[in-house]
């Protein structure tokens, strides 16, 4: 069984926020901005930069299985409406190179997942995040499934004197994400034991403690390969903090 690693020392500082938007000439008309996150899942890719529109805006690379900004404020500010999003760990091969529409006002993450293998780019991942405070005592959670190698998964969340949570049969997110992965859910806020295993199996493949906090919004995303437990670049979760 592998321990999650200590979930607080994966967001790092590694964007700068002043690149994302451009000055406006008329400061009583200043355009209108959204929120944006960028997570780097691709076990065995690189450190990356990111481009928005052609223009580098990492003051440093991020590198696999971290976030960009800090806990608790992740997001980056850019301008409303359709920007290139280009991701590549030398300026020349863009492993990722999307455009997306960020409406006005709202906040994003963007996951660059998959394996990068010769000749092939990696996918991205955009997710609306509804940053609407939890109701009291509640925390909201999300789950995804970055993991390239591994099977569904069930996720177990358990707590001392309380009926477990249950997500069941957890594909990966391969090539056509679902629809609704950007959807949080509602829990208890507390201390709970996080186990993950193989759909429809008991071996527990990954488990660590894990307490959320009232108020607080979280994505947990298995990432890395199964077949490299015990490394790097094996199977393991991370958590982001959103607020």
């Amino acid at each position: 069984m592998k321990k999650v690693k200590q979930f607080s020392k994966l967001l790092l500082p590694v964007l700068a926020l002043g690149f994302f938007t451009s000055c406006s000439d008329d400061d009583d008309n200043p355009p209108a901005t959204a929120k944006v996150s960028v997570t780097h899942a691709s076990p065995g890719s690189p450190a990356v930069d990111i481009y928005v529109d052609g223009t580098k805006v990492t003051a440093t690379q991020l590198s696999y299985s971290n976030t960009s900004g800090t806990a608790g404020n992740p997001y980056l500010t850019v301008n409303a409406g359709t920007r290139n999003i280009k991701v590549s760990p030398n300026g020349t091969l863009n492993v990722i190179d999307a455009n997306v529409n960020f409406m006005a006002n709202n906040s994003y993450s963007v996951f660059a997942y998959d394996e990068l293998g010769s000749g092939t780019t990696l996918r991205a991942l955009v997710l609306g995040d509804d940053l609407t405070a939890p109701a009291a005592g509640k925390a909201h959670i999300r789950f995804l499934h970055l993991s390239p190698d591994a099977p569904n998964v069930d996720i177990e969340l358990a707590r001392t004197g309380a009926s477990s949570i249950n997500l069941t049969n957890i594909p990966y997110v391969g090539p056509t994400p679902a629809a609704n992965l950007n959807v949080f859910t509602p829990v208890d806020a507390g201390d709970y034991t996080v186990s993950v295993r193989a759909a429809g199996t008991s071996p527990v493949v990954l488990s660590a403690p894990l307490t959320f906090t009232a108020g607080k919004i979280y994505t947990i995303y298995a990432r890395g390969l199964l077949a490299n437990i015990g490394t790097a670049n094996g199977l393991d979760a991370s958590v982001i903090l959103h607020n």
